[in-house]
């Protein structure tokens, strides 16, 4: 009889949990039916701490998998119906980042561009500049480049490496860099769109292609629009760029966010996006975790394609390096 009670005891110790489980389950969901709701009406992403939810909106998203077993197994009809559509969900927000692409591979020239957010208090610049100086591409951009940047590439050789350069020192977070192994010629900057630095390449066939080093700020307290202003202002900027160009730096901004998307229009592609890397992660670099997000993008114009894309850790540094293989 001890043994029949023992039984008993336990399972009633399991359907409570499981119970509770359910109740949870719900709590837990309608939380995340509250956050698609917000980020499919377009609603707060220019607020620091929904830009946060929003920017890996897949991850946040992962719990329904777990919930939707649970209630397949406790047979919970209702509960499996509002579990399985925010799984689909969540599929259906995740499949630009899942490896479809393979790449554009068009006849051509190719030039290999990387970026790198150096980070304004970054503790290690001289280790930063011998690891960026072990892979050197074609041309280089940088953002937060201070002084102190600046003398430790010059310590890594970097600067003596690039035959032409324009750096625009700043000890904030605003100091930007374009190194070329090609003729470069800086472009007047439009003092309404100062997050990004134009310059034009001469490759070596005589043809030109605009680079953009582009540094986007994330939402600022007690300016919710700001983040969302500078975006549009930024695609108005596209608008007006003629020719090939690519725009590459950091963002602050992921796939998931609505306002980047924005961005993807009139033949412009996100080159991770083409290559089939969109699940490529860059930030946050400077923690024990891996990176959770890629906010570092080269957007691309019509005519110039990808055929590869990397990251690569910078000592010191909250971001990791992207570096982009184009195809004329």
């Amino acid at each position: 009889m001890s043994d029949v009670a023992a039984d008993g005891s336990r399972t009633g110790r399991v359907g409570w949990v499981l119970d509770r489980l359910h109740s949870v389950s719900w709590a837990v969901l309608f939380t995340l039916w509250l956050v698609l709701g917000i980020w499919a009406l377009r609603l707060g992403e220019s607020i620091a701490a929904l830009w946060v939810v929003t920017s890996a909106l897949h991850l946040l998203l992962l719990p329904a998998w777990p919930m939707l077993l649970l209630a397949v197994l406790r047979h919970r009809r209702a509960l499996t119906i509002a579990a399985g559509l925010t799984v689909a969900a969540q599929l259906a927000i995740a499949w630009p980042l899942l490896p479809w692409g393979g790449g554009s591979h068009r006849h051509g020239a190719q030039l290999t561009i990387a970026s790198t957010n150096l980070y304004v208090d970054n503790p290690e610049l001289e280790r930063a500049g011998h690891q960026i100086a072990a892979h050197l591409p074609e041309v280089l951009v940088a953002q937060e480049f201070t002084p102190a940047a600046r003398a430790a590439f010059q310590h890594a050789g970097i600067t003596a490496h690039y035959r032409y350069r324009i750096e625009h020192v700043d000890l904030g977070t605003v100091g930007v860099a374009i190194y070329s192994m090609y003729p470069l010629r800086e472009v007047p900057q439009d003092p309404a769109v100062p997050e990004v630095l134009p310059a034009i390449v001469t490759l070596p066939d005589g043809r030109h292609v605009r680079v953009l080093d582009v540094h986007l700020f994330p939402p600022q307290r007690g300016d919710p629009g700001f983040w969302e202003r500078q975006i549009h202002r930024f695609d108005r900027e596209l608008d007006r760029t003629p020719g090939l160009w690519v725009a590459i730096g950091d963002y602050n901004a992921t796939i998931e966010h609505r306002v980047f998307r924005d961005l993807l229009h009139d033949g412009r592609r996100d080159a991770h996006l083409l290559t089939g890397r969109g699940y490529a992660r860059s930030w946050p670099a400077d923690l024990a975790l891996p990176p959770l997000v890629l906010i570092d993008h080269a957007l691309l114009s019509r005519g110039i394609g990808a055929s590869a894309t990397r990251e690569r850790t910078v000592a010191g540094s909250d971001h990791r390096m992207i570096a982009v293989d184009l195809t004329l």
